[in-house]
């Protein structure tokens, strides 16, 4: 078990899975910090969006996030998105988090929604094996 804060600026950690080495940005969420995600843009791969699947209040403020930054990247990277906080009693269902983000309407991106916990890393591992095999699939 591991506390959590948020991000406040930017963290880098590399994870090792399957046949894959991620370079992982953790980019810190925050409104005046979001102009700057553009600055790492550059030899992407993949996204991992994570949303609070237990604030239904953000949902659409996280699409409208998610929306915008999507624009301004290739339509072919892979969306990973983790519906974290999953083993809170009032957690959102996956099908509702997926709909409030609109994902059935991305055109040309493959895309994936994994429940997850963070404090409990349930479904964490999975969704990493999606974004591996999606990304070597040649």
């Amino acid at each position: 078990m591991v506390n959590t804060i948020s991000t406040i600026g930017f963290n880098v950690e590399t994870v090792v899975h399957r046949r894959s080495n991620f370079n992982m940005w953790d980019l810190g969420g925050s409104e005046r910090i979001r102009p700057y995600w553009t600055s790492y843009l550059g030899g992407m791969s993949a996204i991992i969006y994570v949303v609070d699947s237990n604030d239904e209040l953000q949902f659409e403020s996280s699409w409208n996030v998610l929306n915008k930054f999507l624009e301004k990247v290739p339509d072919d990277l892979p969306l990973l998105v983790f519906a974290n906080k999953q083993d809170e009693i009032e957690a959102h269902r996956v099908s509702a988090i997926c709909e409030a983000l609109r994902l059935n309407q991305l055109r040309g991106r493959p895309w994936y929604i994994q429940a997850t916990s963070a404090r409990t890393a349930a479904g964490i591992l999975e969704g990493l094996d999606w974004l591996d095999t999606t990304l070597h699939k040649d």
